[in-house]
């Protein structure tokens, strides 16, 4: 009867103790979904008060581009997916990071300079934004090239110990579409060329680093 007894205090015991963590965890979650919406509001406001500070209809802000403005849905359909990519390589490596500590400032290095690479290509920041503000468009990609050889540098020997075959590749493709860009005459031909490169370079970029970060994440399950 005794040991019955015990068990039984036990056995509330944990529950109450089980129910302090789920009752914490939802406070920490509930916590989060306001934050993540405040800040969500906050970004809208902002958003549509820059758009209409600068002349722009605040439907046009909201909208498709396609209905608004009447065009194929798919145009830009290619230069949207490698967006895609980059967005899902950012995804992925910020997640790991937070998740794993193998390998955590370069994923969430990585992570950075792919979803500032998405929002760069979606809103043409070095064709358009940068060089309205002054910035040549030269000198932005100077600066995104500098930045992936800083990291290069850095992580030098993480990238020589992966196997990179991908991403050296990725590097190739990337570097060709940059060379076209610059160097070669706008045509059909080069468009083609450039953005074909290009969205190459990023499937490979993703797949890399896609790789990377599911080692990662195995050699913890493994460790644990």
């Amino acid at each position: 009867m005794a040991q019955f007894e015990k068990g039984l205090n036990y056995v509330r015991s944990a529950q109450q103790q089980q129910g302090r963590w789920f009752h914490a965890d939802g406070q920490a979650r509930l916590k989060t979904a306001f934050g993540l919406g405040a800040l969500a509001a906050v970004f809208y406001i902002a958003f549509v008060w820059l758009g209409v500070r600068s002349g722009h209809a605040p439907e046009t802000l909201m909208r498709d581009p396609a209905a608004t403005f009447g065009y194929w849905p798919f145009y830009g359909m290619l230069s949207h997916l490698g967006v895609f990519l980059m967005i899902a390589t950012s995804a992925v490596c910020v997640f790991t990071a937070i998740s794993v500590n193998e390998s955590r400032s370069l994923l969430v290095l990585i992570g950075l300079f792919s979803g500032y690479f998405a929002m760069d290509d979606f809103f043409m920041l070095h064709e358009s934004i940068l060089p309205w503000y002054g910035v040549p468009e030269a000198a932005a990609l100077g600066a995104l090239a500098l930045a992936a050889l800083a990291i290069f540098i850095v992580f030098r020997v993480d990238f020589l110990t992966y196997r990179a075959v991908a991403l050296w590749l990725a590097a190739m493709f990337l570097a060709m579409s940059v060379m076209s860009d610059l160097f070669v005459e706008y045509s059909v031909t080069q468009v083609l060329i450039e953005d074909g490169f290009k969205f190459i370079g990023l499937a490979l970029w993703t797949i890399h680093w896609t790789l990377i970060a599911r080692s990662a994440v195995q050699r913890r399950r493994t460790a644990t």
